[in-house]
């Protein structure tokens, strides 16, 4: 209309809105399941639009193994921190690695208790469709990685010995 201004277009950068979606998908596949999660809904909880879903996934299955991805990076952080945090000393550090382990996974567990249900429902969805498993174990090798360097990482910190074998 003439005589007003026109509102400036939000410009998000491409990371906050990747971001956005993932929060969004966390929460709608943990609510809906991943069958019955759309990434209309998906969008929509983000304050997106669908477009914005594809520019950043090809689809819901390949959202959905980007959050896999996230989910499994962030424990193996959790794992890093608790580690870093223990003193350096004898092998009997090992017992109160894993109590401190164990507790700050179960407390990541807790604030996101239905993040397992769509995990394995996908997992279930994998088993009989084809491109699902082929999506799945393509990511294998970087889950696998991620949660491979945990052991190493932790027998190394608490064993003086030789170099242990991968």
């Amino acid at each position: 209309m003439p005589g007003q201004a026109q509102r400036p277009a939000v410009q998000r950068r491409p990371r906050d809105v990747r971001r956005r979606l993932l929060d969004a998908a966390l929460v709608v596949f943990a609510r809906d399941g991943f069958h019955a999660a759309t990434l209309d809904d998906i969008a929509a909880h983000a304050g997106l639009t669908k477009g914005a879903v594809y520019s950043n996934f090809s689809g819901k299955r390949e959202l959905f193994l980007a959050l896999l991805e996230e989910q499994v990076t962030r424990r193996a952080q959790i794992a890093r921190s608790v580690r870093f945090g223990t003193p350096h000393g004898s092998g009997a550090e090992v017992s109160p690695l894993v109590t401190a382990l164990a507790g700050r996974l179960g407390q990541l567990a807790a604030a996101e208790p239905d993040w397992q249900l769509p995990y394995i429902e996908f997992r279930l969805v994998a088993m009989r469709d084809p491109d699902a498993r082929r999506l799945l174990t393509a990511a294998r090798p970087r889950l696998r990685q991620t949660n491979a360097e945990l052991p190493h990482e932790t027998a190394a910190r608490v064993w003086h010995g030789p170099p242990l074998p991968r």
